[in-house]
């Protein structure tokens, strides 16, 4: 957990210090965080090389703003620590009690030629130069020293039960001593120090509670000089406290340790804070944390049992974020200080690890305007403890107390579901997802707030609305033809898209949208041969949202919030109709158009032919033949003797051509289309003559669609 700008307070009672002895055996414990962090006080070591320099927060004893060294202690002496997280305050306190044998005084490791814990952590160097007063040794070199520690926490303001602790070895340790602590809880190393072949003991009661380190060697493993920058072996262990650890409202801990040494003992003494899981829904919603405890790897310790943790295949735990129970899903990692919410409310998907796994929220139902009953929701889970979720329905940017639902989780691996009830409200729009776990259900009485225990997860969810398009055909229509039916906008990422054929049982199709406008309408297959009407109406009372332009393909209409859509798209078959095709000649080469001309042999006519669709369909396969008038030839145009020139022209204009003594602008043939000389087929004398063939090929004249072709022709 990330804790940036902490701040402690630290409170003493203190005596006159006393110089430091050899054979100094010291316990230390440390307040274990999170991740790296900026701390405005002495309390992280900023040397060393150990794991968790970032991580471990050693309390300091003696005062000042690092501790000051060799000052007395005496029954009452007092730490306290003012931690700042996620915008409330964390207090711990520990004070001493029963303190037996020659008194304690604070101490600094490293004072000792061979201590090893300034190797590992440390404030200015090793040895003398460490300025880091962690630890509380014996008084009085010789003499053993015993003695219990109590914490408490609040959080909040609240009672706290304090997960665990940090406590290791700082000295050199010789043959005949050894350090003892005991707890209500269970202990695994977590760090430790070799030195060349020399075994280091840990042993553990059959209950696990007491802790014993010792080794069987005499005398020192690297002698240095007096300066003390050495380092021996030791351990760093964990203990995380059991249930029955707390006592009393306050919920506090005790600790108790037993040093047997040669010379002077101590120990040092430090909380462990717990990670922090946040939301990240967008801050309307309230802001939401659930601290949680670090979890170990498995180490090498056994119960009832002495082991060796120096040995080359001794297992050492390992901090892991994820704990193995009380959690959502399978993974939970910490939010640092907490997370700024976003629209999209993926800000903890993308911090760290993804641990939103408690829901698959792409496999949840779709929520819509006119959903009714029971929305029900699969919630993995591990843990005996409370399962609670908010959906807002009524999209109005917070968790009402309507919006709830609650269950208990079944144990590791489970599934429960958690199943909401329908508010008649529902609105459609960006609504939002939370599900909290804790193991205190009272903790989840509200969607925002702490929680000492679990996790939670924010998921975004979209309530939509049902526009339902239906197909109707004229009677006219084509059995088999299709078009698409397709819906754009309205939340939508891509286009949704079916296809519907004429006549046929697939005539209406429901889509979801969210969004604040759509459109709707149709495309692709035979649509040009269809004329299309388009309405769309509320559901909820038949209020028209949108009448599409006759003959348009698509509407856009806005959304409505409390209602689903009934949109209905009705195609008529367009029908073809050419009823205007008129022909006129002139006398070449000023003459003005019109029906008739009167003309002498050898004249030069020029005859032109315009048409127009007028129908609202296309006239597919248009084709257009004229035979040329008898007693005429081809007019060899440009002094051209080839008798199949009849001097051919197109025009797309159908314009009308009564007065004018000029022709139609040419223009080039659509595609596919072809204008020719051939036979073509006669009435009158029944039978075939030489014409024009003008073929728009199998695209037609399309509706509306106009033309003129212009030929000519020489009076024999």
């Amino acid at each position: 957990m990330n804790v940036p700008h902490i701040s402690f307070t630290f409170a003493r009672t203190v005596q006159a210090s006393k110089p430091g002895r050899p054979f100094l055996k010291v316990l230390l414990a440390g307040l274990l965080l999170g991740a790296s962090s900026t701390v405005q006080a002495a309390a992280y070591a900023t040397g060393g090389t150990g794991k968790y320099k970032s991580q471990i927060l050693w309390l300091t004893w003696g005062g000042g703003t690092n501790g000051t060294n060799n000052t007395t202690l005496t029954n009452g002496a007092t730490t306290t620590a003012t931690v700042p997280v996620y915008g409330v305050n964390m207090v711990v306190s520990c004070s001493l009690s029963g303190i037996g044998g020659g008194g304690i005084t604070s101490y600094a490791p490293g004072g000792w030629k061979d201590d090893g814990l300034d190797n590992l952590y440390n404030i200015g160097g090793l040895g003398t130069s460490n300025t880091l007063v962690n630890g509380i040794r014996t008084a009085q070199s010789g003499l053993s020293s015993n003695f219990t520690v109590t914490c408490s926490a609040t959080l909040d303001g609240k009672p706290y039960g304090l997960p665990g602790l940090v406590v290791a070895d700082a000295e050199s340790m010789a043959g005949a001593e050894f350090i003892k602590a005991t707890a209500d809880g269970t202990w695994q190393v977590m760090e430790r120090l070799t030195c060349g072949t020399r075994e280091y003991n840990a042993e553990l009661t059959s209950d696990s509670k007491t802790i014993t380190f010792s080794t069987p060697t005499e005398g020192d493993c690297n002698a240095v000089n007096e300066s003390g920058s050495g380092s021996n072996a030791l351990g760093l262990t964990f203990l995380t406290f059991n249930s029955s650890a707390y006592t009393g409202a306050n919920r506090q801990i005790t600790f108790d340790v037993s040093i047997k040494g040669r010379g002077l003992t101590a120990v040092a003494l430090g909380v462990l804070a717990p990670y922090l899981d946040s939301g990240d829904a967008p801050s309307s919603y309230g802001g939401v944390a659930h601290f949680y405890p670090p979890a170990l790897t498995a180490d090498g310790l056994s119960a009832g049992a002495k082991t060796s943790i120096t040995a080359a295949n001794f297992q050492v735990s390992t901090l892991n974020t994820i704990p193995a129970t009380n959690k959502l899903g399978n993974q939970e990692d910490p939010d640092g200080t907490g997370l700024t919410g976003n629209t999209a409310a993926t800000t903890d998907d993308t911090t760290g690890a993804d641990d939103e796994d408690g829901v698959n929220a792409s496999a949840l139902p779709v929520l819509n305007v006119k959903s009714v009953g029971s929305y029900i929701v699969p919630v993995a889970c591990s843990g005996t403890g409370t399962v609670k979720g908010w959906i807002d329905f009524n999209i109005n940017g917070i968790f009402d107390a309507g919006e709830s639902a609650q269950t208990t989780c079944g144990g590791a691996g489970s599934t429960v579901n958690l199943t909401f009830p329908i508010p008649a409200d529902i609105k459609s729009g960006q609504s939002y997802l939370r599900v909290r776990y804790a193991t205190n259900a009272a903790e989840l009485a509200l969607p925002s707030g702490i929680a000492t225990s679990g996790e939670v997860e924010d998921y975004a969810l979209a309530i939509y609305t049902q526009v339902t398009l239906t197909k109707t055909w004229g009677a006219l229509a084509v059995t088999g033809n299709q078009v698409d039916l397709n819906i754009s906008g309205g939340g939508l990422s891509t286009p949704q898209t079916k296809t519907v054929t004429a006549k046929a049982s697939d005539k209406t199709q429901a889509f979801v949208i969210g969004g604040t406008s759509a459109t709707v309408g149709e495309s692709g297959g035979q649509v040009n041969d269809y004329l299309a009407s388009i309405t769309c109406k509320k559901v909820s009372d038949g209020t028209t949202l949108v009448t599409g332009a006759a003959g348009a393909t698509s509407a856009t209409f806005t959304v409505p919030r409390d209602s689903n859509i009934d949109c209905t798209i009705h195609n008529e078959l367009r029908l073809p109709n050419v009823p205007q095709m008129k022909k006129y000649v002139r006398n070449l080469p000023n003459g003005a158009f019109g029906t008739a001309t009167h003309a002498q042999p050898g004249t030069i006519l020029q005859y032109c032919i315009a048409f127009q669709n007028t129908g609202n369909g296309p006239a597919k396969k248009f084709k257009l033949t004229d035979a040329f008038p008898a007693n005429t030839s081809a007019a060899y145009p440009n002094g051209s003797t080839d008798t199949a020139k009849w001097n051919l022209t197109y025009s797309a204009s159908g314009a009308d051509l009564t007065g004018r003594t000029t022709a139609p602008t040419a223009s080039a043939l659509p595609a596919g289309a072809t204008l020719t000389v051939g036979s073509v087929a006669t009435a009158t004398p029944s039978g075939t003559s030489q014409g024009i063939i003008l073929d728009l090929g199998a695209a037609g004249l399309p509706a509306g669609g106009t033309g003129t072709v212009c030929f000519d022709a020489k009076i024999n």
